[in-house]
């Protein structure tokens, strides 16, 4: 991770089939640090598709219905116009605090790819709420994606911690004997 125009962000690139490719930035910016148009330049990495994730603490309509909009969030409104990146955020919260309630200081973007069934699920463990969406890059239909939750996430004080441990134990060392963990079989 890095630490560039007060911006903490790292960046992945996922080579995709036919030479084309998705680079994925994750971003914080500290409640309460300032940023410019041109300390957000140092997030476009690509011409091609990208995603942003960021925690940027930044409020605006265009994504946070749940709190008045600042100044962040109008800088940050403009960048993505002027870098035609479209906020894929779909007015739920992301984020709860018990003294401060719900808000949405995390802002998903795309350029060049298509985003859809874009979600924020409460977390029981943090403040933030995890964040799930599908993505399609170029004239492929299939999308990228992450296998969603069939549970709540609050029921872990359901969970049998013993029986888990074990299985986490056991698969640990299946995976230090394998060297491709890609061979190792669900049980």
């Amino acid at each position: 991770m890095a630490v560039v125009g007060r911006i903490e962000q790292v960046h992945a690139t996922i080579h995709l089939a036919r030479g084309t490719g998705l680079t994925v930035t994750s971003a914080y910016i500290p409640p309460k640090h300032t940023f410019t148009a041109t300390d957000l330049d140092t997030l476009l990495t690509t011409d091609g598709a990208q995603l942003i994730g960021a925690d940027a603490n930044a409020h605006a309509l265009a994504w946070d219905r749940a709190s008045p909009p600042n100044t962040k969030g109008e800088t940050l409104t403009q960048w993505c116009i002027d870098n035609q990146f479209l906020v894929c955020n779909t007015a739920e919260c992301t984020r709860y605090a018990r003294h401060h309630g719900e808000s949405t200081p995390d802002v998903t973007l795309s350029r060049n790819c298509t985003v859809y069934t874009w979600t924020s699920l409460y977390s029981p463990y943090r403040d933030h709420h995890h964040i799930f969406f599908d993505v399609i890059v170029g004239d492929d239909t299939d999308a990228l994606s992450c296998p969603r939750l069939r549970k709540p996430m609050y029921a872990w004080l359901k969970a049998d911690w013993r029986n888990f441990r074990l299985k986490v134990d056991e698969l640990c060392r299946k995976i230090g004997r394998e060297k491709n963990v890609n061979t190792l079989e669900q049980n």
